[in-house]
């Protein structure tokens, strides 16, 4: 019970113990049990009624054991918690033990007092109990005081309440105090006649304890007939219960093992799904690798053939255009009729010069090659402005030691996005950031044009087809917000991967 920790029920089965204790006349022992009962629920910190009956009953046996001055104390506990409840049927019983109290230091006429209050308790409560217990302790007070009359009117009180139980054991005691009475008044007479009283209720009961003893023992003659019968059925059951168990304990084991037989199987199942799953994943992968190196390969061969074309274009037809240029520039005019169409042939040649290194740059930016990316992406930024268009370039801790291969891809990517701003997007203002934090490097392109439709499902167009192809060669991301307010490009790229 105590490992249940039911605290309140561990108190009341010490209550109880203590009051088996009392009725034995085992005053100290039953002590002991009321003051852990009290204990217990004092240490609960709840003022109830059983608390109070617990001190009721310790400065009882208190009392009993001849050490009333140590009473006192329980009965004050009582009489605190049981203040603010006048009505509570403890107070009969603690008017009893308090009568006794007064009683055992010879304080007769508190003694009285207390009594009297009981009394008047029981009579509106109807407590038969307690009104034969608080005359019984009246009648104690009257002795003592060698007021016998008084006296043998409590104990008739008493017995008239003891007269619905002709075999009452606490009938016999009070027809023994009465003749006790009768015969310390000098009336032998009376004492007599309630002694044989006495004597015919002790006759009674003796004989009704030896009936009952009897009937116990046939009882228990035909009880242990009867257990051996059961022990007989309760042992075949006992057998019955056991095969039982036995075939109940095979079919647990079975089932045991179809269940461990049905997990392994799942799980090898399983396993080969995630197997299949792996290895699905695993081609994937080395067909996107495959695809990637495809492109890799491409756009390098691209961009050599790019770099040749420049090297030619600059290299050789440009050289020759820009003498074909200063040679028409050496012929005299001098006011002749020719001067005009031979201006107009310099005005082409100066064109066509101009567009050749704009054809050149854009394949192969000279500024890539001789001064970085940042600086290339700055030169890209100058030669799109425009009255017409606006744009704003920022580029942080850009490292200058970045491969070739990357700073072009990465010159490519901006080129494209800024192309499609421009010629798609219809954009007048254009921010452009670039920075890099370790192996790490982020693209942030914003304009104001119209946007595109994210959702629509027709095939992308090559530009942004090979940004996206770009992307992934650096296994990076792409994040695409558009809306008719404009469009916001964000891409994260891995290039340490590629260095």
């Amino acid at each position: 019970m105590q490992q249940a920790g039911d605290s309140t029920r561990i108190a009341l089965s010490y209550h109880n113990i203590g009051l088996v204790l009392l009725n034995l006349n085992e005053y100290e022992r039953s002590l002991q049990y009321f003051s852990r009962a009290i204990a217990i629920m004092e240490a609960s910190k709840e003022m109830y009624a059983d608390l109070a009956d617990g001190y009721v009953m310790a400065a009882r046996a208190t009392i009993l054991s001849g050490a009333p001055d140590q009473a006192f104390p329980f009965l004050k506990k009582a009489e605190k918690i049981l203040e603010p409840n006048p009505d509570s049927y403890f107070w009969p019983q603690y008017y009893s033990v308090e009568g006794a109290y007064y009683r055992s230091v010879k304080s007769y006429a508190l003694a009285h007092q207390s009594i009297e209050k009981g009394l008047a308790l029981v009579g509106q409560m109807n407590d038969v109990f307690d009104k034969r217990a608080l005359l019984y302790e009246q009648f104690n007070v009257y002795k003592e005081e060698k007021n016998y009359t008084a006296a043998k009117n409590s104990l008739l009180q008493g017995l008239d309440l003891e007269s619905k139980l002709p075999l009452s054991r606490n009938k016999k005691q009070l027809l023994f105090d009465l003749a006790a009475t009768e015969k310390l008044s000098g009336n032998t007479d009376a004492a007599y006649r309630w002694l044989m009283q006495y004597t015919a209720l002790s006759d009674s009961i003796y004989a009704q304890q030896t009936q009952t003893d009897i009937a116990a023992m046939e009882a228990r003659f035909r009880t242990a007939e009867k257990e051996k019968q059961i022990l007989n059925l309760e042992h075949d059951k006992q057998y019955r219960q056991f095969q039982l168990l036995l075939l109940l304990a095979v079919v647990a084991v079975l089932s045991l093992i179809v269940a461990i037989t049905i997990m392994r199987l799942q799980y090898r199942n399983k396993m080969a799904d995630k197997r299949e799953i792996a290895y699905q994943a695993k081609l994937e992968r080395i067909e996107k690798e495959k695809q990637l190196s495809n492109y890799t390969a491409l756009m390098e061969g691209q961009e050599q053939e790019r770099q040749r074309m420049a090297r030619d274009l600059h290299d050789g037809l440009g050289c020759q255009l820009s003498a074909i240029k200063l040679g028409l520039s050496r012929i005299p005019a001098a006011g002749t009729p020719q001067e005009h169409s031979l201006q107009q042939v310099t005005d082409q040649l100066d064109a066509s010069i101009r567009e050749l290194r704009w054809i050149s740059r854009n394949m192969m930016p000279e500024a890539l090659l001789t001064l970085g990316l940042q600086e290339a992406l700055k030169d890209l930024c100058s030669s799109v402005m425009s009255p017409q268009l606006r744009l704003v370039y920022n580029a942080y801790n850009i490292d200058p030691a970045l491969p070739l291969s990357t700073q072009t891809m990465i010159y490519r990517m901006v080129q494209e996005i800024i192309t499609n701003a421009v010629k798609h997007a219809n954009a007048s203002t254009i921010m452009l950031q670039c920075s890099q934090e370790e192996d790490s490097f982020f693209i942030t392109v914003e304009d104001n044009g119209i946007g595109f439709n994210l959702n629509n499902h027709q095939p992308e167009g090559i530009g942004l087809k090979n940004i996206r192809n770009r992307v992934d060669y650096f296994r990076g991301n792409l994040h695409i917000d558009s809306s008719p307010e404009g469009t916001i490009i964000n891409i994260e790229l891995h290039v340490a991967q590629q260095s």
